[in-house]
């Protein structure tokens, strides 16, 4: 045998070639033994080339023979090939070690009786271990420790030398009961306090992983032993809480940065310690593990928590503890750890318990709980506390454990019970503390601003209901099985998120929010193999399948779960998730079936079947209904009511009646009365008082704001407001950008940007392009474009159509193809059909027609009729009637009567009352007086009078002008 100190041991690893996976875990293995275990350990992988020198029998019987261990890995292959029962020509290199090992052993050839030597990989069955290799195993990696100690030849405690005199100890008499029942001494743990303080002088183990079910007093041993053993020493306690991302934790003490204060608190204490031997307690870390069905040991989630594990491994000076329900599997740092596992950790002895239940129940009845309960911890300290409080008789309660296979089913419902019974103010108390990484003082679980004296009784009471013990230094921590409940039974209460949201601000919001639902699936589905009748696991993985989008799965587990549901509250839980999980029509067979089971839905039940109404009097009815029962609406209730309400009014209503409830309207609410406000102004009003309520704008409040804007300034400006906030547009903005522009090259732009976002322009968007292009082409490109894009025009494209068509015929075939698809014609079609119609009887055709459909003619239509009339009276017949309907005569109105006038006189008063009304005369207006003047100087003063107006004589004025020179009478 060698010595440590001299050329390394040799190892030979005897292996199957069963899968890809299982060859490279070998060669880990291999490579771990080498380096940091320090022994030349060999296997076929690391033969250079193709093959030895050697042929591979000589290579294989040389390295057996030479290696001071053989490590065979045992798996039904290498059991199957190494006895010889595989069919012939597989397996070839294990059968012919197999026979070489089986040889030698036979003969006695080796002087070491232990150098062939049975390996279990992860996960691997001592069946497997071929019949002629010795009855002792190593189970791999947990069996990393005594494997070394076979190597070197080591004792797994280090002897004291035997004095020279015999120790003679003294005759004490006591009372029998005396050291048992003190609640002092941890009976039934000594074993376990003994293999936390050899690790705690073993220099070469920085890593103990303290394994256990739930509620076996893990925790409570390990403050125990530290309590007691480490006097002397610095303990650092860190409890990993579930949604809690460890790189927060671990970026702190790896990378220095200092946003973090809890953790930052942490860092501070270990590198301030890394020259005093300082304990590491991790625990739960069962929360940070990949947990997956099938795997008894389980990779860490978060790479960068394996790293401080080994920046904590490295230092000499740190050991650490690792405290988890299940296996944790720690690649590269596997040979460091010491593992209690579940099946050596021993329960706590009833002595322990007895002197907290003197008084209350007998012995023999302790025995019973005990038994009843396998041994569970908070439980058994639990029940003599709350007992009066929860059971009225007794012996019922024992009668019932009797009965019961075990206690355990009902653990959650006994806890459950206790806090049901909380006040508000404990609730509060209680949600803090799940967000607690280490026990703290009093005054820093309250909330801020709250005085001590004024929760110093709620605390009390707390601490009673729940156990929540106080360390030597006072200071208050959480169980953590009820930890665990208490995040999942408070989960949705404001408390809660109140505590989330303060714990999110401390920890730079780094929570696994993110986490996959495959992760949360793998998770949940292990916990209720492993927690068989907890129901909040079952409506956890629930969620997790609907959010993949599997909801018949969702249901199926939800459904699974109500054999276990054994208290009515756990039943309105099943139900109440059935329902929230469901579409409308699946969520009320679910509501009427729970009915049907004499189960009262509670608010949750009828606030989901509000929320899911199809409509606005479904929603109420709901509403109503769940107010006749006694129950009160929450913030979701109304704020469904507030989004589905027909109008601004009634959504006001309800969003009044909701404040005056004392409840906090949330984005939503606000959103709606943002979205239902009759005008800008009022929206705008809304919008800045969701602000000073801390309420964050989104998107859609945004684009509202952008949509019910006055202007297109106005709509800009909040719009890259919008983008400013780090919001990304959506095509509601856009589409009013587009219908909001001043101009068509305005307009356009934001059209081909909406589309580079990938955003789909509406019939809005395109109908809004036609309306705005500069001619009827580029109007006719863009409706055939909208066309093909599956969008159907409406009135505006088609009335556009009409207007920019470039002649009568055309205009009237897009107003009967507009009639054709049964949109309405608008005044402004008629209008445009007047006209361009070619005549003054069509134009009277399409302004009667316009009547009798009960559309009331405008300006437009008046004027065209008065510039097509054939004669003066009857252009002044409209143009009186256009002002008995209260219409203002236009230029094109007054223009034509200068025009139609009988004689220079009238002609003059028309043009005359329309400078009076602010219009302006063109150079038709002109040309009239100057043909009708009565004389060649009138003529010829209104001909530079135009000149002076910027208007510019055409032919017609200069032709008119010559001919009153020549027709004048000279004197």
């Amino acid at each position: 045998m060698k010595n440590q100190g001299t050329s390394p041991l040799k190892i030979f690893i005897s292996y199957s070639h069963d899968s890809p996976e299982h060859s490279d875990w070998v060669a880990n293995f291999a490579n771990q033994l080498r380096n940091p275990g320090g022994v030349e350990a060999n296997i076929d992988q690391f033969v250079a080339g193709a093959f030895p020198e050697e042929d591979w029998d000589t290579w294989m019987f040389r390295q057996i023979r030479e290696a001071d261990f053989v490590l065979c890995i045992c798996t039904e292959t290498y059991k199957r090939r190494a006895e010889g029962d595989e069919e012939p020509g597989k397996g070839l290199g294990v059968k012919w070690e197999g026979n070489i090992i089986r040889k030698r052993i036979y003969d006695e050839i080796e002087n070491n009786k232990k150098k062939f030597v049975a390996v279990l990989p992860p996960n691997g069955n001592k069946a497997h271990k071929p019949y002629f290799l010795p009855i002792h195993y190593f189970e791999m990696p947990g069996a990393w420790d005594n494997l070394f100690r076979l190597f070197f030849n080591l004792p797994q405690v280090e002897p004291e030398v035997v004095s020279g005199n015999a120790y003679i100890p003294k005759t004490i008499k006591t009372s029998p009961s005396s050291a048992s029942d003190s609640p002092e001494h941890l009976a039934g743990r000594a074993a376990e306090m003994q293999q936390l303080t050899d690790f705690w002088n073993n220099p070469a183990k920085p890593i103990f992983t303290f394994y256990g079910v739930a509620q076996m007093g893990k925790s409570f041993t390990i403050q125990r032993w530290s309590e007691t053993q480490l006097k002397d020493f610095e303990t650092v306690r860190v409890t990993l809480t579930e949604g809690l991302i460890p790189s927060a934790i671990a970026g702190e003490l790896i990378f220095g940065n200092p946003e973090l204060p809890e953790t930052h608190r942490l860092a501070q204490a270990i590198a301030a310690r890394f020259q005093n031997k300082t304990l590491v307690w991790f625990e739960n870390m069962e929360l940070a593990l990949e947990l997956k069905p099938g795997q008894d040991s389980h990779r860490l989630q978060d790479q960068a928590l394996h790293e401080i594990l080994k920046k904590l491994s490295a230092n000499s000076h740190v050991k650490i503890i690792l405290e988890s329900r299940h296996f944790i599997d720690l690649p590269e740092i596997n040979h460091l750890t010491v593992a209690l596992r579940e099946n050596q950790l021993q329960k706590i002895a009833t002595d322990y318990f007895w002197p907290f239940y003197q008084g209350k129940f007998t012995r023999p009845e302790l025995n019973l709980i005990y038994q009843k309960t396998g041994g569970n911890t908070w439980l058994l300290l639990n029940i003599p506390s709350t007992f009066d409080d929860l059971f009225e008789d007794k012996e019922a309660f024992l009668e019932n454990l009797r009965q019961s296979a075990s206690f355990e089913k009902y653990r959650e419902d006994y806890l459950r019970s206790l806090l049901d019974r909380l006040d508000e103010t404990q609730v509060e108390l209680i949600c803090r503390l799940v967000f607690s990484y280490q026990p703290r003082a009093f005054q820093e679980i309250l909330p801020d601003g709250i005085q001590v004296a004024e929760f110093k009784d709620e605390m009390q009471s707390l601490h009673r209901t729940l156990l929540i013990v106080a360390d030597a230094d006072k200071r208050f921590a959480i169980n953590g099985y009820v930890r665990e409940v208490c995040r999942l039974h408070f989960k949705d209460r404001p408390a809660m998120q109140r505590a989330l949201k303060e714990q999110e601000q401390k920890v730079g919001k780094k929570f696994r929010a993110d986490e996959s639902a495959e992760n949360r699936i793998d998770r949940y589905t292990y916990l209720i193999r492993e927690n068989t009748g907890f129901i909040p696991y079952y409506v956890e993985l629930s969620k997790a399948y609907n959010s993949k989008g599997k909801n018949s799965q969702a249901q199926k587990v939800l459904s699974n779960a109500f054999p276990y549901a054994f208290t009515y509250k756990n039943k309105i839980i099943l139900y109440t998730e059935l329902i929230s999980i469901s579409d409308y029509a699946t969520a009320l067979k679910w509501f009427e079936e729970m009915s049907t089971k004499g189960l009262t839905p509670n608010e949750i039940s009828y606030s989901t079947l509000v929320n899911k109404s199809p409509d606005y009097a479904t929603a109420l009815k709901w509403f109503e209904e769940m107010s006749t029962k006694g129950l009160t609406p929450n913030e979701i209730s109304y704020s469904t009511l507030v989004n589905k309400s027909p109008d601004y009014a009634t959504a006001l209503k309800w969003f009044e009646e909701m404040s005056t409830k004392g409840l906090t309207p949330n984005e939503i609410s606000y959103n709606t009365l943002v979205n239902k406000s009759p005008d800008y102004a009022t929206a705008l009003k809304w919008f800045e008082e969701m602000s000073t309520k801390g309420l964050t704008p989104d998107v859609f409040s945004y684009s509202t704001l952008v949509n019910k804007s006055p202007d297109y300034p106005t709509a800009l400006k909040w719009f890259e407001e919008m983008s400013t906030k780090g919001l990304t547009p959506n095509e509601i903005s856009y589409n009013t950008l587009v219908n909001k522009s001043p101009d068509y090259p305005t307009a356009l732009k934001w059209f081909e940007e909406m589309s580079t976002k990938g955003l789909t322009p509406d019939v809005f968007s395109y109908s809004t392009l036609v309306n705005k292009s500069p001619d009827y082409a580029t109007a006719l490109k863009w409706f055939e474009e909208m066309s093909t894009k599956g969008l159907t025009p409406n009135e505006i494209s088609y009335n556009t159509l009409v207007n920019k068509s470039p002649d009568y015929p055309t205009a009237l075939k897009w107003f009967e193809e507009m009639s054709t698809k049964g949109l309405t014609p608008d005044v402004f079609s008629y209008s445009t059909l007047v006209n361009k119609s070619p005549d003054y009887p069509t134009a009277l055709k399409w302004f009667e027609e316009m009547s009798t459909k009960g559309l009331t003619p405008n300006v437009f239509s008046y004027s065209t009729l008065v510039n097509k009339s054939p004669d003066y009276a009857t252009a002044l017949k409209w143009f009186e009637e256009m002002s008995t309907k209260g219409l203002t005569p236009n230029e094109i109105s007054y223009n034509t009567l200068v025009n139609k006038s009988p004689d220079y006189a009238t002609a003059l008063k028309w043009f005359e009352e329309m400078s009076t009304k602010g219009l302006t005369p063109d150079v038709f207006s002109y040309n009239t007086l100057v043909n009708k003047s009565p004389d060649y100087a009138t003529a010829l003063k209104w001909f530079e009078e135009m000149s002076t107006k910027s208007l510019t004589p055409d032919v017609f004025s200069y032709s008119t002008l010559v001919n009153k020179a020549l027709i004048t009478p000279r004197r």
